[in-house]
């Protein structure tokens, strides 16, 4: 008897032994499925930050130094003084005054502002209306552009300027291009139109004014 026990002790201790074998083989392969899988994983972030870096280049340079720009040529601090000039003039007059600023620096605000606000006005709203609207101000949205705004018929018209900058947090913006929207409430903008060319923009903007369709959303 004692000799049967022996060997069936033996015995259960040596399955014990291959259970807990297979047990820790099984893992460890596991374990190594999941190393090559993190591997792969993080080859493959590696892959896609080089091809979304290579998109936002595109965005930050072709993109912006492109016939799509209505800008072109222009950097951003064009549209920076233009809002300075429409929302913070006092700020910039006091700035003049205390030599913050010089004549040239001064000026070169008014300068852009000038220059925006008639350029977004003849681009979007073509020679048949814009005469018939009225700047009212701009507005910073964030840092991925600006937003002009324009009456007419006592209608509030909003026109999105992308800046033409790409990040991993607002390169969309810069994809979903210009913007045309109309104040539905005192809170709420209406869509009308977007798109990276203007003219296509411009000219859904303009139908959408001449057929006065703010009224079909009464």
């Amino acid at each position: 008897m004692n000799s049967d026990f022996k060997e069936l002790n033996a015995y259960f201790e040596d399955r014990e032994k291959k259970e807990k074998q297979e047990l820790l083989d099984k893992i460890k392969k596991v374990q190594e499925r999941l190393a090559n899988k993190d591997k792969a994983v993080e080859e493959l972030q590696y892959e896609r930050n080089l091809i979304f870096g290579n998109l936002c280049s595109i965005i930050s340079n072709d993109l912006r130094n492109s016939a799509f720009n209505i800008f072109r040529g222009f950097t951003s601090d064009i549209f920076w003084k233009a809002w300075r000039w429409s929302c913070h003039k006092d700020t910039v007059d006091e700035e003049l005054k205390k030599g913050d600023l010089d004549e040239n620096e001064y000026k070169s605000h008014k300068t852009a502002f000038d220059i925006t606000v008639h350029t977004v006005k003849d681009k979007f709203f073509g020679k048949d209306l814009k005469d018939k609207v009225k700047f009212k101000e701009i507005i910073k949205s964030w840092s991925v552009g600006y937003d002009y705004i324009y009456t007419y018929k006592k209608q509030e018209i909003e026109i999105f300027i992308p800046i033409f900058h790409a990040d991993d947090k607002d390169y969309y913006y810069a994809l979903n291009g210009y913007r045309a929207n109309y104040k539905e409430s005192e809170s709420c903008w209406g869509y009308i139109a977007n798109g990276l060319d203007y003219t296509e923009v411009a000219e859904k903007l303009q139908d959408w004014l001449i057929n006065e369709k703010w009224k079909e959303k009464k």
